[in-house]
């Protein structure tokens, strides 16, 4: 079943997206400091066909994480449009990171 969902609705996904691995960090690792750099953000956008627009919404995700952590030290960033995604979610993003 497909989701409808506005540009600026996956904009604020996206920020939700950053707060969510923020918190799993911050769960798992308790401090900040222990981010050497942000290797990998690779990011999953629910569309319908030709949409396209998969990589503005996952750059809005890095444009996020510039704004909280400044160049985030020419980290890969890919994305991908995608005909369906879990629970419907609209955004998914998987981050890897390397610790100090």
């Amino acid at each position: 079943m497909p989701i409808d969902v506005l540009l600026e609705e996956a904009y604020e996904a996206s920020r939700l997206v950053v707060l969510k691995i923020l918190k799993t960090l911050k769960t798992e690792i308790y401090d900040f400091d222990r981010v050497s750099r942000f290797i990998k953000f690779f990011g999953m956008a629910h569309e319908e066909p030709y949409f396209g627009t998969q990589p503005k919404v996952i750059h809005w995700f890095g444009d996020f994480m510039v704004e909280l952590f400044g160049n985030p030290r020419n980290c890969a960033l890919s994305a991908v449009g995608l005909g369906s995604l879990p629970f419907p979610m609209s955004v998914e993003i998987e981050a890897i990171v390397d610790l100090k």
